[in-house]
């Protein structure tokens, strides 16, 4: 348990490492951070302690709930130890704040590689790199490089490139062209919420973080959903879909479908009332 007052209790942080460790597996929910003091986010030490270089969120249409979109299906694979989430920011003088931008040639190779080999296991023909190369063109042409050099190891995989801003206008408005996208780090914070309001809001994400060793399922639009504490509102779907798919990769196969197909009854049945835009679930 990190949530509410231990938050800042090392050894409680701690004892949740030690845990994934011991079992190299884990399920998370989001732990809220404040906006100020430069204490590093629960979830960016939880990263970088078990070195979980990928972010894996599946946005994907559920049926029985309403939403802009009906049968959307892709995946954005996030690179997440690095770029603006490095947390290095400094003022250099009074009134001037840097926040230094960390892209290097082993991380973006290694989420390439990641997003490529995905996209093979699951019979998926497409990965788009999303990127701002226009402008960083060291830092995001860096990254973009090391997509276009994974590309070519995989002939039968069409690959192609899209600037961010481009990347957010087309998903709104034909999501369908998209397999797999292959983002750093802060793109992939903003791509996975825009997705995730294109299936009917940010409690019906799946995702998971993922290394070498360990890998931690969650929500993939990561909010804590404070505004509703108490309210008897909380939408987890995302978060059981999470929980099935740590079930699954477990080979706990017959757990998984019970619980899944009867989230999917629930839904259908109407027994719950989906607010396509906000988080809620109310259950009658």
């Amino acid at each position: 348990d990190i949530a509410g007052a231990k938050l800042r209790d090392r050894n409680s942080l701690q004892k949740a490492v030690d845990s994934v460790r011991r079992n190299k597996i884990g399920l998370q929910g989001f732990v809220e951070t404040a906006f100020h003091g430069t204490e590093r986010p629960v979830g960016m030490r939880l990263i970088n302690e078990l070195e979980l270089f990928a972010n894996v969120v599946n946005v994907k249409s559920i049926p029985g709930v309403k939403s802009r979109y009906g049968n959307i299906d892709f995946t954005i694979i996030r690179e997440q130890t690095e770029d603006a989430f490095s947390g290095l920011e400094h003022e250099t003088i009074p009134g001037v704040v840097e926040n230094l931008k960390i892209i290097t040639r082993q991380q973006s190779l290694k989420i390439a590689q990641f997003a490529f080999n995905y996209a093979q296991r699951n019979n998926l023909d497409k990965v788009t790199a999303v990127h701002k190369a226009n402008i960083m063109k060291l830092a995001d042409g860096l990254f973009l490089q090391c997509c276009r050099e994974v590309a070519e190891l995989y002939p039968s995989i069409e690959f192609n490139d899209m600037i961010v801003d481009n990347a957010c206008m087309q998903m709104v408005s034909n999501p369908y062209q998209f397999k797999v996208l292959v983002v750093p780090n802060l793109y992939g914070s903003i791509l996975s919420n825009l997705g995730a309001g294109l299936i009917g809001g940010a409690g019906f994400v799946p995702g998971y973080s993922i290394g070498r060793d360990y890998v931690l399922y969650e929500q993939g639009a990561r909010h804590s959903f404070g505004q509703v504490a108490g309210k008897d509102i909380a939408n987890p779907t995302g978060f059981i879909i999470s929980s099935v798919e740590m079930l699954r990769h477990m080979n706990l196969h017959s757990y998984a479908d019970a619980i899944y197909n009867g989230l999917m009854d629930v839904i259908k049945s109407k027994k719950a009332l989906m607010d396509p835009i906000a988080v809620g679930t109310k259950l009658l």
